[in-house]
């Protein structure tokens, strides 16, 4: 036998305890992440573990992943520090995930004012959330995704329900979060 195999086995126990073989690589990832963060006690390493599980299934900002970590019982130390090192590591960052929420709200059209309120209650700060709404709208864009639900919507109705569509359209896009102007000049152009 080689030196240093005599008493390794196949079992998972002693394979992890034998000096010279190789460790499987989620055993190997694992004892990296402990060694090298900049966690500090095994609270902070449970709040982060449970932190990454969340984010796992889809991004998140801060406050919700902070929110989170305290209905699951982590003092506000342990929260901090796993928070922490998220943000260092650039697992979390409200900036992009703002900009990803605002660019699926527009896939979805919606208006200005309901991505801001959505945004706002997900947690993503006043000042970030004014800032990426008004990069990312216009009057113009806006008015024109308003004319495309308005068009959608009379489409499907008889010549004599038209008006009742298109009151009933102002009241969705209103639901939508568009802003006055836009409906306005969206339903200007379908009123002859």
């Amino acid at each position: 036998m080689t030196p240093g195999y005599e008493s390794c086995s196949t079992s998972l126990e002693r394979l992890l305890r034998c000096p010279k073989t190789r460790r499987p690589r989620r055993f190997q990832t694992a004892t990296a992440r402990e060694n090298s963060s900049g966690l500090g006690g095994g609270e902070e390493k449970r709040a982060y573990s449970r932190a990454l599980k969340l984010l796992s299934y889809k991004p998140r900002s801060c406050q919700e992943i902070r929110e989170y970590l305290h209905a699951k019982g982590f003092s506000s130390s342990a929260v901090d520090g796993a928070l922490s090192e998220l943000l260092e590591r650039g697992l979390l960052d409200d900036s992009t995930y703002a900009r990803a929420l605002v660019d699926h709200a527009q896939r979805l059209r919606r208006g200005k004012g309901r991505v801001y309120q959505e945004l706002r209650a997900r947690g993503i700060d006043r000042t970030l959330a004014e800032e990426v709404v008004q990069s990312a709208f216009d009057l113009d864009k806006e008015t024109e995704d308003a004319s495309l639900l308005i068009a959608a919507r009379i489409s499907r109705c008889s010549p004599g329900e038209r008006e009742e569509a298109l009151e009933k359209a102002l009241g969705l896009l209103a639901r939508r979060g568009f802003s006055t102007s836009s409906i306005t000049r969206a339903m200007k152009r379908f009123h002859a």
